[in-house]
């Protein structure tokens, strides 16, 4: 789970690395609160390539409209494990 917000300067990097990591994630989610720059831009493409690839990972993109910080994380958090049937 990878919170964001305007980070497109630094989302590829983080990304790359959770997707490079010896052992793969079974599911990546990230949650983009209302970025203005290319955060959204940058994950879709990244992650169509992860979806697409031949030990493919779950992988989605969510925007959130919230102002806090705490909310963000919270509506996260909650999605989560709404999604992994928790």
């Amino acid at each position: 789970m990878i919170p964001t917000f305007q980070s497109g300067d630094t989302i590829e990097r983080t990304l790359t690395s959770v997707l490079a990591q010896e052992y793969r994630p079974l599911e990546v989610l990230v949650y983009d609160e209302c970025s203005k720059d290319s955060t959204r831009e940058v994950v879709e493409r990244l992650l169509a390539a992860a979806r697409s690839a031949v030990d493919a990972v779950r992988a989605a993109l969510a925007r959130v409209e919230t102002e806090m910080l705490r909310d963000h994380l919270s509506h996260c958090i909650e999605s989560a494990i709404v999604a992994g049937g928790l």
